[in-house]
């Protein structure tokens, strides 16, 4: 009788697990644009030290903003932090408390910023052609985005 319930508990618990998984594999198949990343915090001294290990940018929560890509020559930029965009806002969200962050996008080219309070919009990388930190969504192929907010850090 023991040896009979035991072997149906282990039947039930491995067809809910096998659905578990054919659950899971079907939520990425209908989630194929969905682009997702992290805003750390940087400042302070940076330079690398023999005697101190590197410091790890810590998760920060903040407005993430992704528009169409955006050059340089579509902002007004002041002291690094940019107003005035000319560029169409495709969506916006805001971070958990850890940084983290997922965004369901179409397939193409943008650039991201963040909120730095009253200072304006923020983003540190640019392609060649002055794009404000470019990142593409292809289908079913997406690179986390790692963002580091580190305008207070000295390298």
């Amino acid at each position: 009788m023991l040896k009979t319930f035991f072997l149906g508990l282990f039947t039930v618990l491995t067809t809910m697990a096998c659905s578990q998984k054919s659950i899971s594999s079907s939520k990425v198949i209908h989630n194929q644009n969905k682009v997702c990343g992290k805003v750390s915090w940087a400042s302070g001294n940076q330079m690398p030290s023999p005697d101190s290990p590197p410091r790890v940018p810590k998760g920060i929560q903040r407005e993430v903003l992704v528009y169409e890509l955006t050059n340089i020559k579509q902002v007004s930029n002041h002291k690094g932090f940019f107003s005035n965009i000319q560029t169409k806002l495709i969506i916006s969200t805001l971070t958990d408390k850890n940084g983290d962050f997922c965004l369901d996008l179409p397939e193409g080219k943008y650039s991201i910023m963040v909120r730095e309070d009253e200072k304006g919009l923020w983003a540190n990388i640019f392609d060649g052609e002055e794009n404000i930190f470019p990142f593409e969504v292809k289908k079913g192929n997406n690179e986390p985005i790692n963002f580091v907010v580190n305008y207070q850090a000295a390298y």
